[in-house]
């Protein structure tokens, strides 16, 4: 792998990891708006408990497959979650 190469693709890791991160706050602060406590979301969702603080920390990307479940179990639509997230990481760069 070149220099350039290898340049590239941290550079694309680190803007999924600022993401991953943006998006787990929007996650906690839609949860939060609601009054939901992590352990309500848990069982709204189906999810465990410990996946969804990790998933607010941004410690755990969340799976595309996933945001269905939990926009449903918030109560929002998929761009209230997804692209609010995206345009904060935007605007942080």
């Amino acid at each position: 792998m070149t220099i350039k190469m290898r340049n590239a693709l941290q550079h694309t890791l680190a803007q999924e990891e600022a993401i991953d991160q943006a998006l787990g706050r929007r996650l906690k602060h839609l949860r939060l708006s609601t009054e939901m406590s992590v352990t309500e979301f848990a069982i709204r969702s189906g999810l465990p408990p410990d996946e969804l603080a990790d998933h607010e920390r941004g410690l755990l990307p969340i799976p595309l497959s996933r945001t269905p479940i939990l926009c449903e179990a918030l109560g929002v639509s998929l761009h209230k979650l997804v692209g609010t997230a995206v345009r904060a990481h935007r605007r942080m760069k």
